[in-house]
Order: C-alpha cells, then structure tokens, then sequence
C-alpha cells in the first residue's frame, strides 16, 4: 500500500492519499506519524483520499479496531473527516466504519466525489497541496 499525507496547519487540514492493496496495520503507522508532525492539532479536519484503494478481505473486528484507535486520539474538539471512495466495496466499509464511529467528536463521512467531501469541509480545489484532482473518479 502506499500512503501519503500532508498537514497544512494554516488550513487546520490533513490530506491522506491512499492506493493500491489496504493493510490494516499501515493505517494506524499513519495516524502515528500524522500525530508527530509538527504543527498538527487532533482538531484539525481531513480529506481522505481512497480512489485508488483496492480493498482486500477486511474483517468487521479491524473495522471496528480502526474506529476504536480514531476515537482514542480524537480530541474533545469536533472535526470532521470526508472519506472520498470510488469502489462499491471500499465505499461499503467505510459506511460501517461511520456508523462504528457513532458519536465521537471525530465525524467521519463517506463521499463517491472528491467535490461532494470538499463542500462539506467547506475547502475548495485550491486548498489541496496533496490529494489530485481526478475528474474520472
């Protein structure tokens, strides 16, 4: 899997890119390293980019882990997180993955368009440094 991400602390924004065959374990490194970057505030919103995740066999219990680890490191301030998904498999998930989170100050939100999550982080286009602006999916 190959993850990227980048903290625009000026924007209180994390961009995460996510592609090729998911692994569960990679994911929480990720949240760790986001959490050491500087400038980085557990309020702060995120565009998750799945796209171009190809989802493997994931059972409910990492599901339910990986909300449990968010709703550890979600601080007592609200932020949201737009879950952008191009696969009905992937977009499943993390429609459980939304309802596992339930009422968490960390809301999280599953979109099928890059356009739709950004609206409802209120961001434009050009607020992005990372996530690529793919009109095909």
């Amino acid at each position: 899997m190959s993850i990227e991400f980048h903290v625009t602390p000026a924007r209180r924004l994390v961009e995460i890119r996510l592609r090729g065959s998911d692994h569960f374990e990679a994911y929480l490194g990720l949240i760790q390293a986001i959490e050491a970057s500087p400038g980085y505030g557990e309020h702060f919103d995120a565009l998750v980019d799945l796209r171009a995740l190809e989802l493997d066999d994931i059972a409910t219990n990492d599901v339910k882990g990986l909300a449990g680890v968010h709703r550890e490191h979600a601080g007592p301030v609200p932020s949201r997180w737009a879950l952008v998904t191009g696969e009905d498999a992937v977009f499943g998930v993390v429609r459980m993955f939304e309802a596992f989170m339930g009422d968490s100050p960390r809301e999280f939100r599953a979109f099928r368009s890059l356009a739709d999550g950004l609206a409802w982080l209120g961001l434009a286009p050009g607020d992005l440094a990372l996530v690529e602006l793919d009109a095909t999916r």
